[in-house]
């Protein structure tokens, strides 16, 4: 052969290997690439594994395995046409699940053990089953080879006994699960197999020209996925404040009266005037305060002799001063007024809040009439107030060192823009008390949130009532009041407390 035909039969050669499906060159069975991506994708999609966000990486990898095997057929057949546009809607629908983790948005509430969704969630999985199995009986048909096994017709059928027994006594038994799960695993295990009948026929694929390599699909679909989900949890830990200047009003008899019952003055300064005058004609006051400390450090004491005799902690760089002001009206009505700051007491770069806080505020036995709240802040020379965001009274059900309860309560966000000072708010609460009940509680549980990236999504108000246990960015602050009746009654006996 000279030079002429050597260049001949090399691009000649280049043209029947361009022929060939892509990502599939380098097997001697054009069929094992895409049916065994498409059975692991099945696997990953079906069976979900909910520890180190396997629930999540696990079916983003099945349907991106799904559509890239599905593309390599998609011209085998009009039932493997449809099977590939099916497997791009399945990664449309994963890449919303994704952003619904990664946010505190929820699709629509549907009730997963209704009939109708049961029915519905049945009839399109064993549909796209029974879809790809007749994609392949045309195949067999085709080549004249005999289908040994039918892997989708069971998988249609394993769809609907696991529905079964997902509304049966057996939904929670070890029994069923195992069984159920190992033959899926087994059906998948044939789905993978099912190539070699086909690779012995001598049966080769209709080329399906594609203009974008499955290397560069892969690339894109994963880096695509893993970009949507942190710029979904960057959006959702910072949320926007409706700030305006805030001017602090001047002193009326309202706001002279509640000082002189030990209403503390700093504090009376942040409440606008349509607050303090709700206080109007007040008859006591009852105050308490407490620092909360996020990242305290344990400090010796010394005795005479210069021995260690115990350890205190101390406030860090990282702490929220909580005053509470009680305020008691006639007629046994209350006003209840809670301040809380941000302190830095030692050492490195103030630690308040940017990220997403949340507070959950509840008063026993209160009835409540209404409520309100802000955060104020100081930037630019200037003081600015916003309305506390996501603000709402509502009951919850926590998990407590007792078990579960029920309580009422109001719950918010917090958090203030960069290169804010004196970062600080106020809530208040009017309410009602029996006329016989002389003390009560008022509890402020605070959830910190210490950065931005929280996949899947937490609210920090749904962290609050998951419990103490393990959660060092919750504190608690608790204290009791008494109303005025308690407080004479005491005087007069000696006891001021």
């Amino acid at each position: 052969m000279n030079e002429r035909d050597d260049l001949r039969f090399d691009a000649l050669l280049t043209e029947d290997l361009s022929a060939l499906p892509p990502g599939d060159n380098d097997l001697a069975n054009p069929w094992e690439g895409p049916i065994q991506r498409i059975a692991l994708g099945l696997a990953l999609t079906t069976l979900h594994l909910n520890f180190l966000w396997l629930e999540y990486i696990l079916p983003t990898v099945g349907t991106l395995l799904l559509f890239l095997g599905f593309r390599s057929l998609r011209r085998e057949n009009r039932w493997f046409t449809a099977a590939w546009f099916l497997s791009g809607l399945k990664m449309a629908g994963q890449a919303l699940s994704l952003l619904e983790a990664a946010t505190p948005w929820q699709a629509p509430a549907v009730e997963t053990g209704a009939p109708w969704v049961i029915v519905l969630t049945v009839c399109l999985q064993s549909g796209f089953f029974l879809l790809f199995r007749q994609a392949l009986r045309k195949v067999f048909q085709k080549a004249g080879v005999a289908q040994e096994k039918d892997p989708l017709l069971g998988m249609a059928v394993w769809t609907v006994v696991v529905a079964f027994l997902a509304v049966s006594p057996l939904s929670q038994s070890w029994l069923a699960f195992l069984p159920t799960v190992a033959f899926y695993i087994y059906l998948c295990r044939s789905l993978y197999d099912l190539p070699d009948s086909l690779g012995d026929a001598g049966y080769a694929l209709v080329d399906a020209p594609v203009r974008v390599s499955d290397r560069t699909v892969r690339l894109w679909y994963l880096l695509g996925c893993l970009l949507l989900t942190l710029a979904c949890n960057l959006a959702s830990a910072h949320l926007p404040l409706d700030s305006r200047p805030y001017v602090p009003p001047a002193v009326s008899e309202t706001r002279q009266r509640l000082e002189s019952l030990g209403f503390p003055a700093g504090l009376l300064a942040d409440l606008p005037d349509s607050e303090v005058e709700q206080m109007a004609g007040a008859v006591f006051v009852d105050t308490s305060q407490e620092l909360l400390m996020f990242d305290p450090h344990s400090e010796p004491r010394y005795n005479t002799y210069d021995l260690i005799y115990e350890y205190r902690d101390e406030p860090g760089n990282s702490n929220l001063n909580v005053t509470s002001a009680v305020v008691q009206l006639p007629d046994n009505r209350f006003h209840a007024c809670v301040f809380f700051e941000w302190e830095n007491h030692a050492y490195g770069d103030d630690h308040s809040p940017f990220w997403t806080d949340g507070f959950s505020l509840s008063i026993d036995d209160a009835q409540t009439s209404g409520y309100a709240g802000a955060l104020l802040y100081e930037k630019d020379g200037l003081t600015w107030a916003a309305p506390i965001p996501e603000l709402e009274q509502s009951t919850r059900t926590g998990q407590g060192f007792f078990g579960s309860y029920t309580l009422e309560h109001f719950s918010g966000k917090v958090n203030y823009p960069a290169g804010a000072d004196r970062r600080r708010g106020w809530l208040t609460v009017s309410f009602s008390l029996p006329e016989d009940q002389w003390l009560s509680c008022l509890s402020l549980n605070y959830q910190r949130v210490t950065g931005p990236l929280r996949f899947p999504y937490q609210d920090p108000v749904d962290q609050i009532f998951a419990g103490f246990l393990g959660n060092d960015n919750k504190k608690q602050y608790y204290t009791t009041f008494e109303t005025l009746s308690r407080h004479e009654t005491y005087a007069n006996d000696g006891d001021g407390t």
